[in-house]
């Protein structure tokens, strides 16, 4: 990559020779300053990229010309796991014609690709190199075609997420940016970088919503960036990169990048990382700089590469600069210019250049000693024991290699506790310490014998056999912390907010104490085999922290992210003097914008929280496992709390969470939300209980509300609690009478027994239904608590009309849509729902895509700062308004004859619209003559005449214009609009025998892993009940219920099933069942 080899070393030898010694001395001491300073400082907070938020630590990555399996074996024993892959523009665009692709070249690509999938690394691809007739004078015209083809390349292959456009292109390898011919200023270079990421991102980002946006990695790190945000570059991009030659490389490593990020800062991007995708040191290079070595040269190149590379490394992971790092190269022939290459074989003579240039391998293979050193490390790293031997591959849990359901009890230290527990089928217990056996008696006085009652747990654990979920409590506060009278965490209002939360999450005091119990249990205890997860804090909510201290690190933060007070008010429609008279609003009517930004500042800043928490425990063990037990609230109504599942679960490594609640279907949807926007994977429930309606508590109903949490994607319980307490304790006979408590332990036995074929995940799903945080935060946010479910209770509500139709339904966040909208056939969308208008966009393109989406009355009505918004594009709709005549209710009277056996009678919507209407004097109740639905199709009407449900045309939108309020009646409907007009297959249909309606109290799920399936099945209702399942091809054959050993048989698409009141059931497939195997 370093053609211009002179280049390499003016970096920091600023001339062809060396500097004068006072020069040299500076630079010294510049980089010296600076790495104090960033050493002393390093970055905690994560960065985000699209929807994740990603921890500050950073990773070494490397750069690859080739990659075969005897590389990729390499960089997998050295510990690399992602790659810099060059695609060169004009090896695929040959001609001077825009958009004709060397289909043979790509076939090429597509083997190359292919090879990362494989050795499953991750690829960064650069693309640089232009196409004939690509140049400066018709740059415009080169942008739009540079755009196009990595478009292309986007769309063709989906897995890769990161796409780096142009190499040095600030000084080097194009003139599209002006930096051969007409020569610009370096600003003026970074303007027109920043005209093409105009043009050529957005069609990026069509083309792979997913894609991720790297900036060429450029030399220049002062005037070349400024020119790219200064002429609004800053979003069109997610990622900076910069290459940092020099020699002493280390000066240029830490002096570009300390002042390269803090650029990055003033220019309010300090969520973005920056990446450094080229840094490495050549032998040419130390002799430029220092001369011929006189004797022992291979040597000497060997350890001067292996001493600098050591301390850029060193130096990153202490400061934490550069998020992403990539060495050059893993092998790379000598790139001096051939007279330099003649002369030093000349005097150096049995030296192969091509081996010792940048290479931290001969062509051979052979290592060079950093090299050495590094899979050195990572053999060291591998051989000594690690956190747990947790995997989570694939969406399933696995223990030591084995599928690993964890079902364990809350609380237990002694033998004895664990052994009861074991007595009735669990693997695992939960159990807690706290801040106050570390340091109960000074902030900087650990004690010792608090220390040995943690080492003491995981030891018992271990001597039992007992797997250990560890909770690390920062609520127990130690007497010397109480009595220096901290303020509890409260609202602007002075309400004490938050559960669990004795003091503001930004107490200085506080937080060092945290650290050091954090650091401490880490060290102790972070590298224990049989600690599977370690959980961050019990049941954790938060709120909108107005402490004193709160306030100080929030004004920072706006002043960091808008520089300018004239910037903030503007945005916000505020008008503050200064940062420091920032206040935050009391009430969500005093400033919507203001309120909507401050509350998803706190919602950031409470995840923040516990990725600090997280970075922590891997700096002092890089093996341990984190997860949470976070409140799930998304379906309740009360975001007050500030617990966003998606940011919360971005801070753990398995997302946990606590469940009470007495109703098998929010168990089942609880879950379901909890998988679905912590990104697909398993959820841990940490502490449930068996919770009654109307006395006495019914086993089987306790068994089945364990069961269905199962169903919606929970793979770990925790049963409250261990022991003989009254109220809660399961060996307590009043608090769990002897009859319930046989039922569980049944229950307990058989995952514990079965633990395969309960953790196989869910079956991916062809729907998802919205969760909008904005109207969650908005809605849920009403100083009246009991209205502040108006959005989730729709969300639901909306998502219990298609599941209990028995259609497989995720939930998805608008965080989520660039990444996983696509993996979805149907979109559905509550009532209530807001977007952005960029969030808008991806709607569109998902429907261009042969997507669909079926909404509801009021989606979209408001934008992201809760003002009414037009009905926007995607519904197709051109007008839409409240009914007329004060109707609150109406009545479906009638639909399609394609829809006739999924409607007996009439049913009811609430606040219905009418939509396009034609005007008001033809309006006439019970004579409306034509509703003009231009592009539409009527698919049911109302008691008034016009249309209630509406389908476009091409068949890809269908809009109810009333409220998404759950009734059976509209369950039923709906599932037949979903079968027969938007072609969504069922996951299973199930009826009662001689009725065609899909029986809704028989609960369903099918969850798979590869060819291995379970299907399971759960009566809700109190009496016992007997239904026809039917099933897709791919069921066909025998089951057997692993709880009773009963057989099924699904033959030509049907089977029979039986169940008692409460009853449910796991079938998987005999050895011999499927038709294939006989």
């Amino acid at each position: 990559m370093k053609t211009l080899f002179y280049f390499l070393f003016a970096t920091c030898c600023f001339t062809g020779t060396l500097i004068s010694s006072a020069d040299w001395k500076q630079e010294r001491d510049t980089a010296s300053r600076l790495r104090t300073e960033a050493e002393q400082n390093p970055r905690t907070a994560p960065y985000r990229l699209g929807s994740q938020t990603v921890p500050a630590s950073p990773e070494l990555c490397i750069n690859i010309h080739n990659l075969d399996d005897r590389v990729a074996a390499g960089l997998k024993q050295a510990g690399f796991k992602t790659a810099r892959q060059t695609v060169y523009w004009y090896l695929y665009e040959k001609t001077t014609r825009p958009g004709v692709y060397d289909e043979a070249a790509l076939k090429q690509l597509d083997k190359r690709m292919a090879l990362y999938r494989k050795h499953n690394l991750t690829p960064l691809v650069i693309v640089h190199g232009n196409a004939p007739g690509a140049n400066f004078s018709n740059r415009e015209e080169s942008y739009r075609r540079f755009g196009e083809f990595m478009a292309m390349l986007a769309k063709r292959y989906p897995e890769v997420r990161y796409f780096q456009l142009w190499n040095e292109m600030d000084v080097a390898f194009t003139d599209l940016f002006g930096a051969r011919t007409p020569k610009l200023p370096m600003a003026e270079r970074g303007k027109c970088y920043a005209e093409m990421l105009k043009i050529a991102v957005p069609m990026i980002r069509e083309a792979n919503p997913a894609a991720l946006i790297v900036t060429g990695g450029m030399t220049d790190w002062n005037e070349f960036p400024r020119g790219i945000y200064e002429n609004g570059g800053k979003e069109y991009f997610d990622i900076l990169a910069v290459h940092t030659y020099g020699m002493p490389m280390p000066w240029a490593f830490i002096r570009r990048g300390v002042e390269l990020r803090r650029l990055m800062d003033r220019y309010g991007d300090q969520d973005k990382p920056l990446w450094n995708t080229e840094f490495g040191v050549s032998a040419e290079a130390m002799i430029r700089a220092w001369g011929i070595p006189k004797e022992k040269p291979l040597e000497y190149f060997d350890n001067g590469q292996a001493s600098q590379l050591s301390s850029c490394i060193d130096f990153n992971r202490k400061a934490k600069i550069f998020s992403k790092y990539f060495i050059y190269a893993w092998h790379a022939g000598s790139e001096a210019p051939k007279d330099l290459r003649e002369k030093l074989s000349a005097q150096l003579p049995g030296i192969n250049f091509d081996d010792i240039s940048f290479s931290l391998a001969k062509r051979d293979g052979t290592p060079r000693k950093f090299l050495r050193e590094l899979i050195e490390a990572q053999k060291k790293s591998s051989d000594a024991p690690q956190g747990s031997q947790l995997d989570w591959r694939n969406r399933q849990l696995t223990m030591n290699g084995a599928p690993f359901f964890p079902i364990g009890l809350v609380f237990g230290r002694s033998d004895k506790d664990m052994q009861r527990a074991k007595s009735v089928g669990m693997n695992s217990i939960h159990q807690e310490y706290s801040i106050r056996d570390v340091l109960p008696s000074a902030p900087d006085k650990i004690d010792e014998a608090g220390v040995l009652r943690i080492r003491d747990l995981h030891e018992t654990a271990r001597r039992n056999g007992m797997v250990l979920f560890p909770l690390l409590t920062g609520h127990y506060i130690p007497g010397w912390l109480q009595r220096l009278g901290h303020p509890a965490p409260a609202d602007p209002n002075g309400k004490k907010i938050g559960l669990w939360f004795s003091y503001s999450l930004h107490d200085p005091i506080y937080r060092k104490a945290l650290e050091t119990f954090w650091r401490t249990v880490a060290r102790e205890v972070g590298d224990d085999p049989n600690s599977a997860l370690f959980v961050s804090w019990n049941e954790p909510a938060y709120g909108l922290d107005a402490t004193p201290a709160a306030l100080a690190v929030w004004r920072t933060a706006m002043k960091r992210e808008y520089g300018d007070i004239g910037k903030f008010n503007a945005a916000m429609g505020t008008n503050f003097r200064s940062f420091a008279e920032l206040a935050p609003p009391k009430t969500p009517d005093e400033n919507r914008t203001f309120f909507y930004h401050w509350f998803r500042y706190n919602q950031q800043a409470f995840a923040d929280f516990f990725a600090r928490q997280r970075s922590i425990l891997k700096e002092e063990a890089p093996g341990i496992r984190v997860t949470g037990k976070h409140p799930v609230t998304a379906l309740l109504g009360d975001a007050l709390y500030c617990n966003d599942i998606a940011l919360q679960a971005a801070t753990q490594d398995v997302y946990g969470c606590d469940s009470y609640n007495g109703s098998l279907l929010h168990y089942r949807d609880a879950m379901e939300a909890a998988r679905s926007l912590s990104g697909g994977g398993p959820v841990i429930s940490y502490e449930t209980h068996a919770q009654k309606g109307l006395p006495p508590l019914k086993g089987e109903h306790a068994a089945l509300q364990l069961f269905t949490q199962i169903m919606g994607g929970c793979r770990g319980i925790f049963f409250y609690c261990n022991g003989d307490v009254p109220g809660f304790g399961f060996f307590n006979d009043k608090a769990m009478p002897p009859e319930v408590r046989e039922k569980l332990t049944a229950f307990f036995r058989l995952v514990n027994t079965h633990q395969k074929e309960f953790s196989l995940p869910r079956a991916q799903a062809d729907i998802a239904v919205l969760l909008s945080d904005a109207a969650s935060l908005h809605y849920g946010s009403d100083p009246d608590p009991a209205k502040r479910d108006e959005y989730t209770r729709r969300v639901s509500q909306t998502y219990d009309l298609i599941r209990n139709q028995h259609f497989a339904v995720d939930f998805i966040s608008e965080s989520q849509l660039p990444e996983k909208l696509g993996n979805y056939k149907l979109l559905v969308i509550p009532s209530r729902s807001i977007l952005t208008d960029a969030e808008l966009k991806l709607l569109e393109t998902f429907v261009k895509k042969g997507g669909k989406l079926l909404a509801f009355g009021k989606a979209f009505d408001r934008d992201e700062s809760f003002r009414p918004r037009p009905v926007p594009a995607v519904l197709g709709l051109k007008q839409r308004e409240p009914a007329p005549w004060n109707r609150g209710q109406m009545r479906l009277t009638e639909v399609v004859p394609a829809l006739y056996p999924y409607f007996p009678t009439e049913l009811i919507v609430q606040e219905p619209e009418r939509v396009n209407p034609v005007p008001m004097e033809q309006s006439i109740p019970g004579y409306i003559p034509e509703t003009k639905l231009e592009k539409h199709l009527q698919l049911a009407a109302n008691q008034d005449a016009y249309a209630s449900i509406v389908m476009s045309d091409d068949g890809q939108v269908v809009y109810c214009a009333f409220d998404s309020l759950y009734s059976t009646e509209l369950s039923r409907l709906l599932g037949g609009i979903l079968e027969t007009g938007l072609g969504i297959n069922r996951e299973l249909r199930i009826t009662r025998p001689g009725s065609t309606d899909e029986a809704v109290e028989l609960l369903a799920a099918v969850n798979r892993q590869g060819t291995e399936a379970v299907l399971l099945f759960a009566n809700s209702g109190p009496l016992a009940g007997r239904w026809e399942i039917n099933a897709p091809a791919e069921f066909y054959g025998e089951w057997e219920d692993i709880a009773t050993g009963r057989e099924i048989t699904i033959r030509q698409g049907r089977t029979l099933l039986e169940l008692p009141r409460w009853g449910y059931a796991l079938f998987r497939r005999k050895a011999s069942g499927h038709p294939a195997s006989r």
